[in-house]
């Protein structure tokens, strides 16, 4: 499906969340280490720290234990959502057919339980991101205040607006696994 189509549809539903047991996958390149400080980020995008940040406040005011930033799944989040953007779409398969879990196939994390949070905004506002999962009852409150997952890697990328508008539209990966 095109982003165009799945634009409307993301306005009506809100987000994309999926829940899955990593199987057949294949490798990214390069998951070698899994230590991070701070997830990139680029200036007038959706920050991927203050979303992440943000996520632990709520996780501990649940009474849960903070995410710790994880490479290999920032990396994963990133190749979702560039993989988003350049083939212009936006949902929980890939253009190779395969879910986010396909990515984790050679990291710690590969038979690990992993959810994907997914959010398609016009805004770069933090709360927006975390308010519409916290609100959602399609799994993606879940995904963030899920006891199991203790690692998590974020990402979020500029995407092409819809056509005949000129709204910046943007997309945020959220990755969380257990270790």
């Amino acid at each position: 499906m095109s982003l165009v189509r799945l634009v409307g549809l993301t306005i009506l539903c809100g987000i994309l969340a999926l829940v899955i047991t990593p199987a057949n996958a294949v490798a990214p390149s390069d998951f070698n280490a899994d230590k991070l400080v701070s997830f990139p980020s680029i200036d007038n995008l959706p920050d991927p720290n203050s979303i992440f940040d943000a996520i632990n406040v709520q996780r501990v005011q649940n009474g849960l234990k903070p995410l710790v930033k994880s490479e290999v799944l920032s990396k994963a989040a990133q190749e979702r959502a560039n993989d988003m953007q350049k083939n212009n779409y936006y949902a929980h398969k890939g253009s190779n057919g395969l879910f986010f879990g396909s990515l984790l196939k050679a990291s710690p994390f590969a038979d690990s339980y992993a959810c994907e949070n997914l959010d398609l905004q016009f805004t770069i506002k933090a709360e927006t991101y975390v308010s519409d999962w916290l609100k959602s009852n399609a799994g993606h409150r879940e995904c963030a205040l899920n006891a199991k997952v203790s690692s998590a890697g974020y990402a979020a990328i500029e995407v092409a607006p819809r056509a005949g508008e000129d709204m910046r539209t943007f997309i945020v990966v959220a990755i969380h696994a257990t270790k």
